[in-house]
């Protein structure tokens, strides 16, 4: 439970030194904002943090999560792993019940930085 605090205090951390510049390399960002697909900050003068969570779900570290998310009347992205929803799918419907978002954090997640576009399209 103490390393959950841990993170969450390091993400809000580092929030909120953020300057609110979001670089992407994707050279359709704009084409996607335009759609409305796609929204990678927005302007407010309000103090806001966004919790987002990576690679779930986890039967240990995902169910915590959301018991500390359900204690605070907290919502959050989950960016979740194909084959992790594929062994898990009561935690995600957890999440969609509770209220929180689940976002596509690719299939496998392997690491794809060195595959061509044809490759990682296909």
């Amino acid at each position: 439970m103490k390393k959950i605090w841990i993170i969450v205090i390091l993400f809000i951390t580092i929030t909120l030194f953020d300057n609110g510049t979001v670089l992407s390399k994707s050279t359709k960002r704009f084409e996607f904002e335009k759609t409305g697909d796609a929204i990678w900050n927005a302007r407010t003068t309000k103090k806001i943090v966004a919790l987002t969570f990576d690679d779930g779900p986890d039967p240990l570290y995902t169910t915590q999560i959301l018991k500390l998310l359900k204690k605070y009347n907290a919502k959050a992205t989950f960016f979740v792993i194909g084959e992790h929803v594929g062994e898990y799918p009561e935690i995600v419907q957890d999440e969609a019940k509770q209220g929180h978002e689940i976002a596509n954090h690719t299939y496998s997640h392997h690491f794809s930085a060195n595959l061509s576009q044809e490759a990682f399209v296909t």
